[in-house]
């Protein structure tokens, strides 16, 4: 079932069952496929059409040199920043792509059974490179008394490796990063925080960090819509908050549905 807003986007709910009866048809909503699915599904949808302007503008700047090239038009000393330009669109494309296989890669894979700490230490081993060549020191404060996780534990690995790398680049040489875990027994939810002590997000800033291929780097930025898409499929979340102090803290929310029943 795929309910379309009067804004003209669509979400995806899940399957349904219809039955006619004297007075109608009747919509029974089943649960989804797997939690979250109607959010992952507006991830992918925003990456298509983030992916696909950012696409278009790089293939535009390409074609231009390249005609600027065949028709005789650029000078013997402008070949060098059109070749430049050519490499450089033809890189960001191919950056593109692959960030929307690793989207892609995000939809809720099988589920296996991994204690908490176990997954954030595998993500903070899978950074230790970056981080050292970089002069950043990467930590890991687990024993969190969460259940264990019911979920795509490579999924969850890759998401929370995402946003210490975005953490890592945004810290300078002798800073460090951590990940923490909190688990809240009430509500059933794990709460996995990210916290580096950069500049922080410019105000002006904040509204697009969260979409696909954003990024204040060359690069195209990917780190927060790989972590947002995990969540989403887990019927979870992923928030952004700068204190006061400075710095970023990125959370990434797993409910219920993401652990093992005791």
């Amino acid at each position: 079932v795929v309910v379309r807003r009067r804004d003209g986007s669509a979400a995806a709910l899940g399957f349904a069952a219809f039955s006619r009866g004297p007075e109608g048809t009747t919509v029974q909503l089943s649960e989804p496929l797997c939690p979250g699915v109607g959010a992952y599904a507006e991830v992918v949808s925003a990456s298509l059409a983030e992916a696909a302007h950012g696409l278009r503008n790089a293939l535009a700047a390409a074609r231009t040199s390249v005609d600027l090239v065949q028709r005789g038009i650029a000078s013997p000393e402008d070949l060098p920043a059109l070749h430049r330009v050519t490499r450089n669109s033809l890189a960001r494309m191919d950056a593109m792509l692959s960030g929307l296989q690793e989207i892609a890669r995000a939809q809720r894979g099988p589920s296996a059974t991994a204690e908490v700490d176990a997954v954030m230490r595998d993500a903070v081993a899978r950074t230790r490179t970056h981080a050292a060549g970089r002069g950043v020191s990467v930590t890991a404060r687990c024993g969190a008394a969460a259940p264990p996780l019911r979920a795509d534990v490579t999924g969850l690995v890759s998401a929370l490796e995402a946003l210490l790398l975005n953490a890592i680049d945004a810290s300078a040489e002798g800073d460090e990063v951590s990940l923490s875990a909190t688990w809240h027994p009430a509500a059933r939810e794990l709460h996995l925080v990210v916290t580096d002590h950069g500049e922080g997000i410019p105000p002006e800033r904040a509204p697009n960090v969260s979409r696909a291929f954003y990024s204040t780097r060359q690069a195209p930025g990917l780190g927060i819509s790989v972590a947002r898409s995990v969540a989403a499929a887990h019927g979870g979340e992923v928030s952004l908050c700068c204190p006061p102090e400075g710095g970023t803290v990125a959370t990434l929310r797993l409910s219920a549905g993401a652990f093992a029943a005791r």
